[in-house]
């Protein structure tokens, strides 16, 4: 595993081009720098079965609720205002490829450095926490401007509902979102959505 504390930003991604060698072509700019893990799992005991959608987990023959095949968002770390979003999409876009997972991520919202949660950021995306009065919280700070400074101190585990898929995509360049992804995962995400 990789670090990410020891990543540093590359000045190279600043510049038009990057130049690998001499023999080959220039690759294009990056304007996003960002680093993620995630990871397809399957089940895992629900211990909150009535506050998952019945689409995220199935019954055992023992009465236990386990998740179905889904991408979890282990690790996200954004240098820019965007590379977040970013990120997320990127976890997204994967598991609506995945005909097994069909759009569903999961992720543990938690604060690194005890001052901050990214609970407010996931909820804006588009993500749903387990616990609905989590939910009520972010919903009424929504409500009142969703500045992230006022923002909720939330942590927890959460899901993002199929609802909320074409949210999560638009969110932050609906440009993008219409002229490239959508041609793209139209299929994809109207599966996810059946």
């Amino acid at each position: 595993p990789v670090n990410i504390n020891s990543l540093k930003y590359s000045p190279a991604l600043e510049k038009d081009t990057v130049q690998i060698s001499k023999k080959t072509n220039p690759l294009p700019k990056y304007n996003n720098f960002y680093v993620h893990y995630d990871s397809k799992l399957e089940g895992g005991l629900c211990l909150l079965p009535e506050c998952v959608p019945k689409y995220y987990i199935r019954k055992t023959k023992s009465g236990d609720y386990v998740y179905k095949p889904y991408y979890k968002l282990n690790k996200l770390w954004a240098k820019n205002k965007g590379d977040g979003t970013m990120g997320v999409q990127m976890t997204v876009l994967k598991s609506l490829e995945d005909k097994d997972t069909c759009g569903r991520v999961l992720l543990d919202a938690c604060s690194l450095d005890n001052k901050t949660a990214p609970g407010a950021f996931y909820y804006k995306l588009g993500f749903r926490f387990n616990n609905p009065v989590t939910n009520k919280e972010c919903e009424q700070w929504l409500k009142s401007g969703g500045k992230y400074q006022d923002a909720p101190f939330c942590t927890g585990s959460m899901y993002l509902p199929k609802e909320n898929i074409e949210h999560c995509l638009k969110y932050g360049d609906e440009k993008s979102y219409c002229d490239y992804i959508l041609p793209r995962y139209e299929e994809y995400i109207k599966r996810a959505l059946s």
